[in-house]
Formats: structure tokens, sequence, C-alpha cells
């Protein structure tokens, strides 16, 4: 069915012969029930979600690094018309508001030597001196088709002094019929060794109530609570599933036959996802076996967000 969806979207695209520039008031027409639009310095993701609501996901600017990535998400009144002018006048609901990031920041240093230097979290929303100090920052970002691609580059903990970048990520959104897909390559600006990195992410501050992981479907866990996945070395498949009030689902998916997706960087025992009790949940994609990057080498991964309302055992 998505490659059907995907092959009309390319035809629609080619027809309509739009203007892919952010910053321009555009409508991407895909087939009926989803859309990609600029607003101010925004981009907006939507598509139908219930019955009568549809869910748009914005990107914008946020965190301490000013990193374009995830930022609100919104549902308003189902509306054929998907066009900037129309969503700017319609009603809002506010589901949540990005306080964190959902791409991954590293813990990356420059080199293959130890460095002297306390490891720590660099781009993403990770900055430094209460946040005063960015890590990383996006070059630039496009609109493609039914995708945002962002350019940012990131600073290695041991090079946060010179503000020396030695690493360039380029994160690409591309809008489904259920949400988005993401798909990260991040290459080497010099020699560096990636010491740890979760990348796919989810803020649970709104599906606020259970989180199912696959293979341990029997067991749920509260979001507000600390829980882990089973070791990386005893599952194919990598998903976990957050809910609110068992109306709200969202999936997310990491794909275990690409890149970091394979866990060639975890040490056997590790669980290849996990909750903490600030309500936030984590791939491991690195995570006790380092990576080693030369210079121009790249390392790269993809996964999906996938929302879904569910409505008297019906899921729509």
């Amino acid at each position: 069915m998505l490659r059907i969806v995907s092959l009309i979207v390319i035809i629609c695209m080619t027809l309509f012969n739009h203007i892919n520039q952010v910053g321009q008031s555009f409508l991407q027409r895909l087939p009926s029930k989803a859309a990609i639009l600029t607003y101010e310095d925004k981009v907006y993701m939507g598509f139908s979600y219930k019955h009568d609501q549809n869910f748009w996901i914005e990107f914008a600017s946020r965190g301490p690094n000013q990193l374009m990535g995830i930022s609100k998400f919104i549902l308003t009144p189902h509306d054929h018309t998907w066009t900037a002018e129309a969503f700017a006048q319609v009603k809002k609901e506010e589901l949540l508001d990005a306080c964190t990031d959902w791409i991954g920041p590293y813990m990356v240093r420059k080199g293959f030597r130890p460095s002297s230097v306390t490891p720590n979290f660099t781009g993403g929303w990770h900055a430094l001196e209460q946040d005063t100090l960015p890590t990383a920052r996006t070059i630039h970002y496009t609109v493609v088709g039914v995708s945002l691609v962002v350019v940012n580059r990131i600073q290695g903990y041991n090079t946060t002094g010179s503000q020396e970048d030695i690493l360039e990520e380029h994160v690409t959104y591309t809008l489904t019929n259920r949400g988005i897909q993401v798909q990260v390559t991040t290459k080497a600006l010099t020699d560096c060794t990636i010491e740890r990195y979760y990348g796919l992410q989810s803020q649970n501050s709104f599906h606020d109530g259970d989180i199912i992981y696959r293979s341990s479907e029997e067991t749920p866990y509260p979001v507000g609570a600390s829980s882990q996945a089973l070791a990386h070395k005893d599952v194919t498949q990598k998903d976990y599933a957050v809910y609110a009030g068992h109306k709200h689902r969202l999936q997310v998916i990491l794909d275990t036959d690409y890149g970091l997706g394979k866990g060639h960087y975890l040490a056997e025992d590790t669980p290849y996802a996990f909750t903490v009790n600030y309500k936030k949940s984590y791939f491991n994609l690195i995570n006790g076996r380092s990576l080693f990057l030369k210079k121009d080498e790249t390392m790269k991964w993809r996964g999906e967000y996938s929302f879904q309302y569910i409505h008297e055992g019906m899921t729509f």
C-alpha cells in the first residue's frame, strides 16, 4: 500500500510542478489525506488522523542549538483544503510542545586516541554553560517533494573549546499516510570516535500511558517509570509503542536491516531500547562498542514514527 501511495505522490508532484523552496507557502498535493507545507519559518507535515481531525507535525528551529527538527504535534478539524492559508486560519489543538531532541545527540571525540576531556553529549538539544554555548548548528534545510532535508554540523566533546565541527549530519524526514520516516546519514569531517549514540528517540509527555516493547508485548510499563526492552542479542525486530489513554498510539520503529540498526556497535546484553522516568524513550545504536570513522566516512540508520488513533478496537 505504501509503495502505491508513494507512486501516486510522485506522479502528483510532477503534474503540479510545485516550487520547493522553504519560506514560501506552497501545497504538495498528496492523495487527499496528507500534505506538506511551509508557513512562516516552519514546515508542517499533516495527515488524516481521526474521521474528523488531521494530525500535524511542526518542524522548527528549537532547543539551545536551534536545530531544525520536531517541534510540536497539532490537531486540526478535518479539512480537504490542505493549504498554508487554510492552516493559518483553522482552530488548532496543541498535543505536544517539544522540550527535548527526537534525533539523538552524539558522544563523539575528535581522533582515535583517548581524550583527557570528560565525555559528554553534543548536538541535538545539548549545549554547554547552562545552554548558552551551542555544540551544533543547522547549516541549511529544504523541502524536496514530500521530504524535509536538514543538514547539521556537530562539535566533538573535545572540540567545544575551539568550536570545531567534526560531524555533518543529514536528516531526512519523509511524510507517510501515518506519520514520518526518518533517515540519518552522518559524515566524519575529520577522524573521530563515536562512543555512544541513541539516534531514534521519543518524548512521551503526550503519549503518557504505557510503553510496550516488541518481543515483550505481555509486559506494559508505565511511561513515567524507567524500563528497558530485551537484550539486543535476543531480538530481530526492534520497535516500541507508547499510548495515551489507550486511544492515541505512537509506534517507533527501527529498521534492523539497515546501517546502525543492525546492531554491530552494541554490546550483546545491551537492551535495544529503554525508557527513563522523565518520559523519554531511546533506541541504542552505539553503546558498548565504539565506532571509528575516518575523515569522509559515513554512518547511517533509518526508522519511522507512526501515529494511530484507536477507537473501540479500530485503528484509524
